[in-house]
């Protein structure tokens, strides 16, 4: 056998070795649902979109409870969104803030983004890269924190109740040809959701809203 043939074939099955991991340890949790989510939920905190997609999985699988899982990630998701919000909001106070940010601009981008928060926050949610700037200019203007809880909050029950819906559904119908082909058509339907919804929202009459917040 050819030696690049040869490490080909021991990286395929490191990579299956590493799935195999996962699997221990999603097999280790499913008698603690309690702990699965705890740990969805601070997986959740870092990287909201992979949290989502794995508890469809677990959910699919017939690990967690779908209502009880949406609720606790969702609560895990607004909980890290109110943090940078906070940041945001405790950072207008420092001296030093004052300094890298113009006052004009900052006085003209919040006479222009107060009247359209909802939008900005919805948006926000679909296109990757934008919450944790959007979210931090909402605290720092001192932009409505009743608001920015409500809306976040709803954004947030309603992705992750779509998402984790499409990808255990799409699992269960996947699941008597193994738990690899039921993970990987749950990851493809996810995909077929989120990626189209992110071109629409970069197209979308709004889209400029998020190029004046990242300015």
């Amino acid at each position: 056998m050819p030696l690049e043939y040869f490490e080909i074939f021991q990286i395929k099955a490191r990579r299956f070795m590493l799935i195999e991991d996962i699997m221990v340890w999603i097999e280790a949790f499913a008698s603690e649902p309690l702990r699965l989510t705890l740990a969805l939920m601070l997986l959740s905190l870092f990287f909201d979109t992979a949290a989502v997609i794995t508890a469809g999985l677990m959910v699919g699988m017939g690990l967690l409870s779908g209502v009880t899982t949406t609720a606790a990630l969702a609560t895990a998701i607004l909980a890290g969104d109110c943090a940078v919000y906070l940041f945001g909001y405790m950072t207008r106070e420092l001296p030093w803030a004052a300094r890298w940010l113009p006052s004009s601009g900052m006085a003209k981008l919040e006479a222009w983004v107060t009247p359209k928060q909802t939008e900005v926050l919805l948006l926000s949610r679909i296109i990757p890269g934008s919450r944790s700037i959007v979210y931090l200019v909402f605290g720092y203007l001192h932009l409505s924190p009743t608001r920015f809880i409500t809306v976040a909050g709803l954004g947030g029950v309603v992705w992750c109740t779509v998402i984790m819906a499409v990808v255990s559904q799409t699992g269960q119908l996947f699941a008597e040809n193994g738990w690899m082909v039921s993970a990987g058509a749950g990851i493809l339907a996810a995909g077929l959701v989120l990626i189209p919804a992110r071109i629409i929202a970069r197209k979308s009459d709004h889209a400029d809203i998020l190029k004046q917040v990242d300015r």
